[in-house]
């Protein structure tokens, strides 16, 4: 017995409680924030086929999922109800210990045929990223950006085209759903870490302001960061880190950031200098992360005007086209793009008279596949 025996039921049960737009996307949002899922959920049309079209997106794709939306609704209903929930998560459980098409038994389906995203190594591995673009602050200590959203939405279609599955990546920025603050960054992160397995990769790319705090801390500024209570309000680079470390079962983890220090320039992304502490801190106890910066102590992050980017991104992104691929392999990794970025990077400023070096670390056996290349 399993979700295709209890299938119609489930669809009466829960059609009452999707009867509005706002009500489905409340209960989804509670029960699946941080899952990919949810940007593939379409909420419109009558109660009953949205409920149909929801069963049948979360079946092809994380059939997990399913359990937790009737754990959500189950903190919210009466006894009668509740005995209701707990018989369909038992059917659902048994339905977990029975083989699944294209992979183990309990694995999540990665596409409606089973198929596994692309590579030449660790072909069964998932890939998934969180990415941040922050533009707008409310603290006019930070000066309002002009690319860091163009940034993520250019990252995101080149990361699907070498082999990101588009329900696997997750995109907060200003434009998004709730606003990119510290709490709701963390939050998807940490879902996004717990969905990983072993054999998976886990990318977390950052595009904004960042900032020293007086607590030995290094910041990330969400769009409610505040620069007199950064270690309240700011995203702790060390607690990114840490969720990347401890909670991502993944294997392969990378951290990419394209930020600079606070204040308003046109073409920078801050006219203060990066310092050597938040360079430290960046890459302090980071063993097994690979972390790539945009810049080192005593540097600016620059804006590409023309490109509607950031130089950093620009250069990171024609890496994953596969300018990085310098052997002709059809994949590029993470060093591939460390070395092709700081090439492109230096020549770009020298060109213009500025300084900017983007920095590199990897503290770990062997490297990480970041896209596929068609040869």
């Amino acid at each position: 017995m399993g979700l295709n025996a209890i299938f119609n039921d489930l669809v009466d049960f829960l059609t009452p409680f999707m009867g509005d737009r706002g009500s489905r996307y409340s209960i989804l949002t509670q029960a699946l924030i941080g899952n990919p899922v949810l940007q593939q959920i379409n909420y419109e049309g009558d109660a009953r086929t949205f409920v149909v079209a929801m069963l049948q997106k979360l079946q092809t794709y994380d059939e997990k999922a399913i359990g937790e939306v009737l754990k959500t609704l189950r903190r919210t209903v009466g006894v009668d109800k509740q005995e209701r929930i707990d018989g369909f998560l038992a059917a659902l459980a048994r339905s977990d210990d029975a083989p699944k098409p294209g992979g183990e038994k309990g694995s999540v389906i990665v596409g409606p045929g089973g198929e596994r995203p692309p590579g030449p190594i660790n072909k069964e591995g998932r890939r998934w990223a969180v990415l941040v673009g922050v533009n707008e602050y409310e603290d006019e200590y930070y000066s309002k950006l002009r690319f860091c959203i163009n940034d993520v939405c250019m990252v995101r279609d080149q990361l699907i085209a070498g082999g990101f599955d588009a329900d696997r990546i997750v995109v907060i920025t200003d434009d998004t759903q709730g606003k990119p603050t510290a709490g709701k960054i963390l939050s998807t992160l940490r879902n996004v870490a717990g969905y990983t397995r072993s054999e998976d990769t886990i990318l977390f790319y950052y595009s904004g302001h960042g900032d020293d705090g007086a607590d030995d801390e290094s910041y990330l500024i969400a769009h409610s960061g505040y620069h007199n209570v950064l270690g309240d309000t700011a995203l702790p680079i060390s607690r990114v880190k840490k969720i990347l470390l401890e909670e991502a079962p993944a294997r392969a983890k990378v951290m990419i950031l394209d930020a600079c220090k606070s204040g308003a320039n046109i073409g920078r992304k801050g006219p203060k200098l990066m310092t050597e502490e938040f360079i430290r801190r960046v890459f302090k106890n980071a063993e097994g992360v690979a972390i790539l910066s945009s810049s080192k102590q005593g540097e600016l992050s620059y804006e590409w005007e023309e490109r509607n980017l950031s130089a950093f991104t620009y250069y990171l992104l024609e890496a994953l086209k596969g300018g990085a691929d310098w052997d002709q392999k059809g994949f590029v990794t993470v060093q591939d793009a460390s070395r092709y970025v700081l090439d492109g990077v230096e020549k770009w400023v020298v060109q213009r008279g500025w300084q900017q070096t983007p920095t590199f670390q990897a503290s770990m056996v062997g490297d990480i596949i970041l896209a596929d290349v068609k040869l």
